[in-house]
């Protein structure tokens, strides 16, 4: 009997004995060279499936129910992807090129950011249309928000800002001064920090979400684009699209400990607590490399689709 029949055997007799058989993490990689999104297996690098969506796809969502979000810049969309069947379910027209993207921790509102339109659209995701449209700075690009679901963030690349949106009233309540062109962001997994990534200067600019006031400024490497946290180690992982590098920074007062050397172009970055492993997309080496925090350098990398960029949360477990 193969190894393969043996699994598969095993997996159904667990089911049939009443037992869960517990999903590996995947990761949802948007290829924006193929308009095609790679679903890759994170506990053994296979590609499980490749979804067609709409064009030069960019940011990622995963929702609570499984749920898959997809931004479109060109294709002036949103795809919607069954998490389970890996296939586009439906598509929401989203004008002014989408580009950042996030969901609800609840999952019941998706919120994009609209690059040439300046504000950020409010979807409902059980009716999947818009609820609200709110001006916000231009050219707004990375978008997180709090794990209490109080708050969103939009980094406002071309006017070196973030808006700050209660996501209760739906209308801005502060504006935060960052460095130049700022692009990616993410709240910290306790909500109590707002990490943003200055792609002119070179910088990672720390928030308190509390009172929004800054906490201070970590030197990063050349060009960076996307930052994910490390909870456990208590440190941050910035990819450095120029630099071919991603920086560690310490939060512990924001100090870079290392730069690590990845595959050319990297973008969106993410850190995977079941495998405790840091995962970035190369832009132009079309894969996924594996970094393990603990040794601070590569220990793997997958193959994913042409100009892979996974921007926001990207993760699924």
């Amino acid at each position: 009997m193969t190894p393969a029949r043996t699994a598969y055997l095993l997996a159904g007799a667990l089911l049939l004995a009443g037992l869960s058989v517990s999903a590996a993490p995947l990761a949802w990689i948007t290829n924006q060279g193929e308009d095609t999104v790679s679903v890759i297996d994170l506990s053994s690098g296979a590609t499980l499936s490749k979804v067609p969506v709409g064009g030069k796809p960019a940011g990622v969502a995963v929702a609570p129910d499984g749920r898959v979000y997809i931004s479109n810049p060109e294709g002036q969309a949103v795809s919607v992807i069954d998490g389970d069947a890996h296939a586009v379910v439906a598509t929401i027209p989203v004008d002014g090129s989408p580009v950042g993207i996030a969901v609800s921790p609840d999952g019941t509102r998706l919120y994009v950011s609209e690059w040439f339109n300046d504000r950020l659209s409010v979807i409902d995701t059980r009716t999947l249309k818009p609820i609200a449209r709110i001006p916000v700075g231009r050219a707004p690009a990375g978008v997180d928000v709090r794990p209490d679901g109080g708050e969103v963030y939009v980094a406002n690349r071309n006017d070196g800002t973030v808006s700050v949106i209660d996501a209760k009233e739906l209308a801005v309540t502060a504006t935060l001064k960052t460095g130049e062109a700022p692009f990616g962001l993410q709240v910290s997994a306790d909500g109590r920090r707002l990490y943003v990534v200055n792609v002119h200067d070179n910088s990672v600019s720390v928030f308190d979400t509390g009172d929004h006031h800054l906490l201070g400024t970590a030197r990063v490497g050349e060009f960076p684009y996307c930052v994910t946290e490390d909870p456990v180690r208590h440190r941050l992982f910035v990819s450095n699209e120029q630099g071919d590098s991603v920086s560690v920074v310490a939060l512990d007062g924001l100090r870079t400990l290392t730069e690590i050397d990845v595959s050319s172009t990297p973008e969106g970055v993410g850190y995977d607590p079941a495998t405790d492993r840091i995962y970035v997309a190369s832009w132009f080496e079309n894969r996924l490399d594996v970094i393990d925090p603990v040794r601070l350098k590569v220990v793997t990398s997958y193959p994913a689709g042409e100009n892979s960029r996974a921007l926001g949360r990207f993760i699924s477990d």
